[in-house]
């Protein structure tokens, strides 16, 4: 199997998901298995898969527009607010979710 193999596994892992594709008949512990002796055996998917999961965590406590700058900025697009009716950066939230 090469790295292109690995790729839907990869990103199942990435999203909580079965390593497995459903109706592969892959079980998913060999699936599991067959994953892990690639990210071992090579460089460029483990600093892939790391790298991923970092910009993953980074993700999650990034700042999030509010309610009303998405009402606002909605409403421009939709032609309803006049074009000097700024829609304002300090309407971000910081959102510190961990799941």
């Amino acid at each position: 199997m090469n790295c292109a193999d690995h790729c839907a596994g990869m990103s199942a892992r990435l999203d909580g998901e079965p390593a497995a594709e459903p109706g592969s008949g892959v079980d998913e512990g060999v699936a599991l298995e067959r994953l892990e002796a690639h990210l071992a055996a090579c460089a460029d998917c483990g600093d892939w898969l790391a790298a991923a999961l970092r910009l993953k965590v980074l993700a999650r406590g990034a700042a999030v527009p509010s309610k009303v700058w998405t009402e606002q900025l909605v409403a421009r697009l939709s032609g309803s607010v006049e074009a000097e009716s700024p829609v304002r950066s300090d309407h971000l939230s910081d959102r510190h979710a961990v799941s």
